[in-house]
């Protein structure tokens, strides 16, 4: 599968597992964007919007980096003035607009790499999935603002907002397995079509020396 098509998946699953009382993500945006990122850079040379746009995903990627090292390797530094919770917050609502932005680019790309090669990428489930997701993802932006503010859950907003956001998690759970499905199919249905370029050169070379 190429790098492109795991970045994906990177992005769109959360891997966070708890190991004697320490939280470890197996799956780090930050890798799902330098996947992306190296994914684009290989097929610039197909996808024009690649070469203007793809290092955006690198930004992102560094900014999840940092979001991810002050957050579980620095934990007393996130809680001083300069990293409190607020500006943690605002960083992590910024990687994960990031995300959307960097999928919906994807979608973009993977929609002009189909007609370059003239192969179905699965394009357009990817992108309504990616609005389905978008849309998804708005409470969730929303209860992160809250929670950044309201910090008593006595507050019957914020426990209205959770209960949102519980059932969000798991919508945007069911849409992300999906796409990623899609995904699947896509970058096998581009693996095909390598395939057939590369059976058809040696016909070439074949023709050329008769």
């Amino acid at each position: 599968m190429h790098l492109f098509w795991i970045g994906l998946v990177f992005l769109l699953l959360e891997g966070n597992v708890t190991l004697w009382g320490t939280t470890v993500n197996l799956l780090p945006d930050a890798l799902g964007f330098l996947l992306v990122f190296v994914g684009m850079t290989k097929l610039r040379p197909q996808v024009e919007l690649f070469s203007k746009r793809r290092l955006l995903a690198l930004v992102f990627g560094i900014l999840s980096l940092a979001h991810t090292v002050v957050t579980y390797a620095l934990p007393d530094l996130s809680s001083t003035i300069l990293f409190g919770d607020s500006i943690m917050t605002l960083i992590s609502d910024v990687v994960l607009l990031g995300k959307l932005l960097t999928i919906y680019l994807m979608t973009l790309g993977i929609a002009e790499l189909s007609t370059v090669r003239s192969v179905d990428l699965k394009q357009k489930p990817l992108h309504v999935l990616w609005v389905l997701i978008t849309c998804a993802n708005i409470p969730v932006l929303g209860m992160s603002v809250v929670t950044a503010n309201l910090y008593d859950p006595s507050y019957t907003f914020v426990k209205i907002a959770y209960i949102v956001y519980i059932i969000m998690a798991v919508i945007l759970s069911v849409l992300s397995a999906v796409m990623i499905v899609f995904a699947f199919l896509s970058a096998r249905n581009y693996a095909k079509s390598q395939k057939k370029d590369k059976a058809k050169k040696p016909n070439r070379k074949h023709k050329k020396s008769a």
